[in-house]
């Protein structure tokens, strides 16, 4: 019967609203027709109040979803920044407390971040594994190999050279040597050399 009738609205103005249905003719009184009135603006409130949350709780997940899939989006990307990215967009605008959008961004920031150093640790596994396994695979390799020399090795290997994800495995493993000596390169060699002559 009232459907049609905000649940803001007084009862003259739900009466003029609602007058001409006929349904409105089947309660005789005019205490009933007020009980009803007050009982579907209790009623409608409610709704109102939970299609609300509901529309509000989507947004919030929207907008969670929408910053972790989006590519200019990393656990490094400050607020401000954003803000400055998403601002105009509908799904940020559709959460409208900024304390919202702020949690919302603090939690995705931080499932960024751990997303990332399980990525890097995944992919650095691979890497280093598959690296050993190409040097493992390179006969003139041996325990007199500079690193430097190692190095041109795999460049020039085809199997190294069509693996761009190794190429920063090569500058980490360089870094590493400049910083902390050749040792490590050495102790490499000769562990491979050790396990050649035992076999």
């Amino acid at each position: 019967m009232m459907m049609e009738v905000p649940s803001g609205a007084t009862w003259d103005q739900a009466l003029k609203l609602i007058q001409g249905d006929p349904r409105f003719a089947t309660l005789g009184k005019l205490n009933e027709r007020k009980q009803a009135f007050n009982a579907y603006k209790t009623q409608r409130l409610k709704e109102e109040k939970e299609e609300q949350r509901q529309r509000a709780k989507k947004a919030r997940e929207d907008l969670a979803e929408f910053l972790m899939h989006n590519e200019r989006m990393t656990s490094s990307t400050k607020y401000f920044r954003c803000e400055e990215m998403f601002g105009q967009l509908e799904a940020w605008r559709n959460v409208m407390e900024e304390s919202d959008r702020r949690d919302i961004y603090e939690d995705v920031v931080f499932n960024l971040a751990k997303r990332e150093k399980e990525e890097a640790k995944t992919t650095k596994r691979r890497n280093t594994k598959r690296l050993a396994e190409i040097l493992d695979s390179m006969a003139n390799v041996c325990h007199r190999t500079t690193w430097q020399e190692a190095q041109q090795m795999l460049l020039d290997n085809p199997t190294f050279a069509e693996d761009t994800s190794l190429l920063g495995t090569l500058f980490h493993i360089s870094f590493n040597l400049k910083t902390y000596n050749s040792f490590i390169w050495d102790s490499l060699l000769s562990l491979k050399f050790l396990c050649s002559v035992s076999q």
